[in-house]
């Protein structure tokens, strides 16, 4: 019989779903013994401690205005990319001093059209969680920074759409390359 992974406890006693299949062998956990409960019991916190600290710590303009301008920045490269995915073309970007962006892209088709926008959305979300795969240590970490570092200053000499743009851009990426040849050094 096959043993559904979702269980009930009901004091010592597991009652579990039976379905026809292959038997399993059960595994006795308690409701905290498990390492799924566990692994959440510590790492729940300590992610809602993480976002309130860096929620706080943005608050500052120091750190506040380029996370919110590399976040900008990844949102229309985003719609950008979309584009040239589908065929489209990805014109330029501007990223304005009050650090809102457009991209002007050429969609090819409704099925492009929707591929830009969706993937201005989904870009931040894809480059955070490529971020934090690439930096699970130290060197990987200062890879993930002359990574983003290159992407900035190719994406600045490429579609940058005014001189603010560009400015910020190149000045940003070459900040970030700098920390992380800094790092190597150490």
């Amino acid at each position: 019989y096959f043993v559904s992974p979702v269980w009930v406890m009901h004091g010592a006693e597991q009652k579990t779903s039976r379905l026809p299949a292959c038997k399993l062998p059960e595994h006795r956990y308690s409701h905290w013994e498990t390492p799924i409960k566990r692994l959440t019991l510590i790492s729940a916190p300590v992610f809602w401690g993480l976002a309130v600290l860096i929620w706080f710590l943005s608050q500052f303009p120091i750190i506040g205005i380029p996370l919110t301008f590399i976040g900008t920045w990844v949102h229309e490269l985003g719609h950008g990319i979309g584009a040239l995915i589908t065929g489209g073309e990805f014109e330029r970007m501007i990223v304005s001093p009050n650090l809102s962006g457009v991209a002007y892209t050429v969609p090819n088709g409704p099925a492009g059209f929707a591929s830009v926008l969706i993937s201005g959305l989904l870009a931040p979300a894809m480059a955070g969680g490529v971020i934090l795969v690439l930096s699970r240590g130290l060197r990987q970490g200062r890879f993930a920074m002359l990574l983003l570092s290159g992407l900035l200053i190719t994406s600045g000499l490429i579609w940058a759409g005014d001189l603010f743009t560009r400015a910020t851009i190149l000045l940003t990426g070459t900040l970030i390359g700098l920390i992380a040849s800094e790092a190597a050094k150490r």
